[in-house]
């Protein structure tokens, strides 16, 4: 068929896809016995009548003249257009004759033109069997129609010489119309019966036919290659021959389109190249061991299932209504696609060789068609691309071909499990996805990513979904961004929106987070920097989790949240119930500075409690603005809440190196020896950069108050703190800090509400007994 053809039919759907990939069963037919011919028939011609003679036992020849259409017909009755009744002639030999068109083992028959002229020629087998082919059939100057609604057969070791071309037609074929036209026609718009056809290995064709039309709509099976080939399955097509001479693939033209259950059935080794053509309504199958060339074009879509159990070449794109390899297929075109347009999707159990600018896989027709790779994508140059409208799975291993690679994968959900290898080794920090990793649901309002999988990337890569769940491995951008954007609230079973486990690692030299309110995150696993850059986590909710944060030197954490940012089982996992130092979110820094910006957004509404410990040193912003600063007032706020923060390093400390430090409620700050929350480190110590408050609009009840837990005296500068006056400041007893600074207090002042104006809260001194050693 032309590149011009075009096809418009609509898949099968529903079945299972292993149902779908197997052929149909064949009802036994007894072969004709050996040297048996054709018997009598009927014939269309008039004045030029038809002469069957037989030349030997086993051989005959059928001679007329006349440039056809010409009609013979077994079977039925001599009425309509085949009225004249040939009779085969034994002077030259005796040889045994069927029923039908059936042709034994040994025989031999001849279909001859006395004119110059190119005929078309059906044959038409009416008599209810199969027609039969297993010896020799020759039409040097005609184009042969065999015609059967119940099936052609054409056995190994069976000899067709057809140089003006041939077609083999599982349908019933209108005889008067075929007469009617001075280019011959058949079609199936109007077929009833479902005949098989098959061609057996083991056929010859001897030179090259000018073509070979196999067509059917209940099993077609090939098991022979020949140059000049069309293919077809299924109800609604139409060949022409309008020119009386050879038919050519590009007169092979789909008609209604009706679909059928029409299966085609390749075996042995065929070679479907530029001059050849396959289209089928229903499924096809290349059955175990064959060996297959195809060149597809949008134009010879596959209707239902393609399924391969053998060895297939694509010269160019598939599209199928599903597509199920459990054998090899290889891609050798420039640019080499997979397209599904039914429900079942794309299933790969075996092995795709892909080849050229990359490799495609599309299933987005039905509103849940899933891609599913459970086998081995091999030799993948550029982009990989999974699209998928229901699930996009890999459980499998994919092996990029060295270069600039890139990994896509979409769907409504997506499992990236199993092995990505590029250049014949395991991904790694030094061998990258150059052009990135995306791996996303449509939106984060609905589908579930889970990633188990060791990526590693230095394009900008996304991660996306509802919930986004890193199993085992993780993704590392070495050198470009890293987003993920999840969703809020529960999504199916899951309760957090990101959920990182034990082992797993996010990282990049930028990470974004992006949440939406009720977003939780968990963190068992790590989100990380790989070079001095920031990690933006907005959760609109709660983050948690034993894995944390890993900055890298100098690297900077902003956090956004709107409940608790700890990790509420750390003391229980520690062996430590109710030791709240434990109960901390791990942020390392690396050796260097870990710049942490909290921005609590529902402060006011709920208490949000925070405790985070950090492997090195810390500065501590906000991004809060406070109700009343020192030397000033405001009204009072009852409903104010007292959140909680815990910050705690194994260095130093520094607050608020480039502003004022708000945080509403208690603050808890400590050096802290590695590995012993709680401890007091004697080389640490807490530097006040600009001034710390953690006053409320009112009066503090419990709870409340500012910690310096260290050993050595804090770093104030000309910088002052400001905290609720019925709350306290307090020390480690054994630093000895709490009476030495009560005793010269110029720096630390408290907020009470003003006596003679109970609506009103202002600053003053901190009285000498809210310094306290604990």
């Amino acid at each position: 068929m032309s590149k011009n053809h075009k096809m418009n039919l609509r898949p099968i759907v529903g079945a299972m896809i292993m149902a779908l990939a197997a052929p149909a069963a064949m009802a036994a037919v007894t072969p004709p016995a050996a040297n048996s011919l054709p018997g009598n028939f009927y014939s269309n011609q008039g004045t030029n009548v038809a002469t069957y003679a037989a030349t030997s036992n086993s051989a005959a020849t059928i001679t007329f003249n006349t440039a056809g259409p010409v009609v013979f017909q077994w079977g039925g009755t001599g009425d309509g257009s085949t009225t004249n009744s040939v009779t085969l002639g034994t002077a030259s030999g005796n040889p045994a004759t069927n029923a039908g068109f059936d042709i034994g083992a040994g025989a031999t028959l001849k279909v001859s033109n006395a004119s110059a002229a190119t005929a078309a020629v059906l044959i038409s087998d009416i008599t209810g069997n199969p027609s039969q082919i297993y010896g020799a059939v020759s039409a040097p100057t005609s184009v042969l129609y065999i015609a059967n609604g119940n099936g052609v057969i054409v056995g190994s070791g069976a000899t067709l010489t057809v140089p003006e071309g041939a077609a083999l037609i599982g349908y019933n074929q209108d005889p008067a119309a075929f007469a009617a036209l001075s280019g011959a026609t058949v079609n199936s718009a109007t077929a009833t019966n479902k005949g098989d056809v098959t061609v057996a290995q083991g056929v010859t064709f001897a030179g090259t036919p000018g073509f070979l039309l196999v067509a059917g709509a209940g099993n077609v099976n090939v098991g022979t290659s020949v140059a000049s080939q069309a293919i077809f399955a299924g109800y609604g097509f139409s060949a022409n021959n309008a020119t009386n001479a050879a038919l050519a693939a590009t007169s092979v033209t789909s008609g209604s389109a009706i679909v059928s259950t029409a299966t085609l059935n390749l075996s042995g080794t065929l070679n479907y190249s530029a001059n050849t053509s396959l289209a089928a309504a229903g499924n096809v199958n290349v059955l175990s061991g064959a060996n297959v060339t195809m060149s597809p074009t949008a134009s010879t879509a596959i209707g239902g299932a393609f399924s391969n159990a053998a060895n297939v070449t694509l010269t160019n794109n598939l599209t199928a209504g599903s597509i199920v390899n459990s054998g090899t297929l290889n891609g050798t075109g420039a640019a080499f696609s997979l397209a599904a347009t039914g429900t079942a999707g794309i299933v790969n159990n075996g092995v795709i060789n892909a080849s050229g600018a990359g490799l495609t896989f599309t299933a987005t027709s039905g509103a849940s068609a899933p891609i599913t790779n459970n086998g081995v994508i091999s030799n993948v140059t550029g982009a990989l691309a999974m699209n998928a409208s229901g699930l996009a799975a890999n459980n499998g291993t994919v092996n990029f071909s060295a270069g600039s690679n890139s990994l896509g994968v979409t769907g409504a959900n997506v499992n990236f499990y199993g092995t990505v290898n590029q250049g014949g080794s395991a991904l790694s920090a030094t061998n990258v996805l150059t052009s990135g990793v995306t791996l996303e649901t449509p939106s984060t309002s609905a589908g579930v990513l889970n990633l188990s999988s060791s990526l590693f990337a230095s394009g900008a890569s996304t991660l996306q979904g509802a919930a986004v769940r890193v199993l085992t491995g993780g993704l590392t951008n070495t050198a470009n961004t890293l987003t993920v954007n999840v969703g809020s609230g529960v999504v199916g079973t899951y309760g957090y929106n990101l959920s990182l486990f034990p082992g797993t690692t996010l990282a990049a030299p930028s990470v974004t987070v992006a949440g939406a309110t009720g977003s939780n995150i968990n963190l068992d696993g790590v989100l990380g920097n790989s070079s001095t850059s920031t990690i933006d986590v907005s959760s609109g909710g709660t983050i948690n989790g034993s894995g944390g944060f890993s900055l890298a030197t100098n690297g900077a954490l902003n956090a956004t949240f709107a409940g608790n940012f700890n990790n509420p089982n750390g003391a229980a996992a520690a062996g430590k119930p109710g030791v709240f130092q434990y109960n901390y979110v791990p942020v390392n820094a690396n050796g260097g500075l870990a710049t942490i910006t909290l921005d609590p957004t529902n402060t006011a509404a709920a208490a949000q409690m925070v405790n985070l410990l950090v492997t090195g040193n810390a500065d501590l912003e906000s991004s809060l603005t406070a109700p009343l600063t020192v030397g000033g007032s405001t009204a009072v706020n009852s409903t104010y809440q007292n959140s909680h923060l815990v910050l705690q390093a194994t260095g130093n400390l520094t607050i608020g190196s480039s502003a004022s430090v708000y945080w509403p409620g208690l603050v808890y700050l400590g050096n802290i020896n590695a590995g012993s929350p709680g401890s007091l480190s004697t080389a640490g110590k807490i530097t006040i950069s600009h001034n710390l408050d953690n006053a409320l609009a009112a009066n503090v009840t419990g709870n409340g108050g500012i910690f310096f837990m260290t050993d050595n005296a804090l770093t104030l500068g000309s910088n002052t703190v400001l905290t609720n006056t019925n709350s306290w400041v307090n020390f480690p007893v054994s630093s000895g800090l709490a009476p030495s600074y009560a005793k010269l207090n110029t720096q630390f002042n408290g907020a009470v509400i003003n006596s003679s104006t109970p609506g009103v809260i202002s600053t003053q001194l901190l009285p000498a007994g809210d310094f306290q050693g604990r």
